[in-house]
């Protein structure tokens, strides 16, 4: 599947999205609420590049960053926080839910992550979705969860023939699932293009919407949502439907600094502030307990190769340098191990001397970082 989502980088500014924006207010608003009157409304965003904010000028003309200031007008005082990873689905999402909201307790919350989804199996996507919905509802019980399926040029041609895409199905299928709002947002902008607007109009990429894609995208939401803002108390729920089943209530990151060998070391990546570093020929390894284990790793462009082994036996390897790395460095996920026996496990790793060479690029070192461990006893779930 080509991986359209790998292309671009986000923008780290959007990062730290504030709810308060310098964009021009929609015209469907209301005088802003004074500071006696206005309730305090908290606002997480969760997804990947588009709401991110790749590609929008600012943080601000960002879609979550406009659908932040529109709430500000809506008798909200708004702390809105962008918890958003570029190249990265709802998989990475469910384990790193707990770690990104610490402590933070959303009243209202935006899940996107339909493009960065396609192509994986409906079970352990509808079971990631679930996961995060979970760990939302232990942060806070009442939250108002709002599932968003953005587009890509893959789907121009089932849009013109009057359909969405099976991945958009999916999306809406698992929103319905879980109960959930859900808005297909990425529709009004194919309206634009089968009205005759040329899709770089609104995807300068094909991909990430440009300040008028993400235009159109707060449009889209904020029309859904008119009516219902300021939001009413929410019935409180706990728990999502196949957690019990699942088992990723237990899904986390562990420091990477926690691992025996090579060395602490931090980079200027989100994720990298507690992380293991090696050099060619460094080893380390990590006890857990658990089914599953990953690394966040530091895409750089001097990145080595792991060689790991679980439990002495079953070998796989880990490049810290990919086809996107000669355009940007980032953190990324990469699962390694799946459905192990229950139970404490060893990950065993060195660095080798492999110099990894692509077609975009080679890396000019050896060097690996391992921000976090992801760990869970993750099962399959069946739907």
């Amino acid at each position: 599947m080509i991986r359209l989502k790998h292309f671009v980088a986000a923008t780290s500014a959007s990062l730290a999205l504030a709810a308060a924006t310098t964009a021009a207010p929609p015209s469907h608003a209301r005088a802003g609420p004074t500071e006696s009157e206005a309730k305090l409304l908290k606002v997480a965003f969760i997804g990947g590049s588009i709401t991110e904010g790749a590609f929008s000028s600012v943080p601000a003309k960002s879609y979550a960053g406009l659908v932040s200031s529109w709430l500000g007008t809506r008798n909200c005082k708004v702390e809105a926080r962008n918890l958003s990873l570029g190249g990265t689905g709802s998989e990475f999402g469910a384990y790193r839910a707990s770690h990104d909201l610490a402590g933070f307790a959303p009243d209202l919350a935006f899940i996107e992550f339909a493009v960065n989804d396609a192509g994986n199996a409906r079970p352990a996507m509808f079971a990631h979705i679930d996961a995060i919905v979970f760990k939302l509802r232990q942060a806070n019980p009442r939250v108002k969860i709002v599932y968003l399926s953005t587009t890509d040029i893959r789907e121009e041609a089932e849009r013109r023939a009057g359909r969405r895409a099976r991945w958009v199905e999916d999306s809406a299928a698992a929103a319905a699932f879980e109960g959930l709002q859900y808005i297909d947002v990425g529709a009004r902008l194919w309206v634009k293009v089968i009205a005759g607007a040329p899709v770089a109009t609104y995807m300068s990429d094909v991909v990430h919407p440009n300040d008028s894609g993400h235009q159109l995208y707060f449009e889209a939401i904020r029309d859904a949502l008119d009516s219902t803002i300021p939001l009413a108390t929410q019935p409180r729920v706990t728990s999502s439907r196949l957690i019990g089943q699942s088992k990723l209530d237990t899904a986390r990151l562990e420091r990477g600094s926690l691992a025996t060998g090579c060395r602490p070391g931090t980079l200027a990546l989100k994720y990298m502030d507690a992380a293991l570093t090696c050099d060619q020929g460094d080893s380390f390894t990590y006890t857990f307990t658990g089914t599953t284990i990953g690394l966040l790793k530091a895409e750089v462009r001097d990145g080595g190769r792991l060689a790991c082994t679980i439990d002495g036996g079953n070998p796989t390897t880990a490049d810290f340098y990919s086809d996107a790395t000669h355009i940007y460095e980032r953190p990324f996920p990469l699962f390694l191990y799946h459905n192990l026996p229950s139970g404490q496990h060893t990950l065993a790793c060195r660095v080798t001397g492999e110099t990894i060479s692509l077609p975009q690029g080679t890396s000019t070192g050896h060097k690996v970082t391992v921000g976090y461990f992801m760990v869970s006893d993750e099962r399959p779930v069946t739907l």
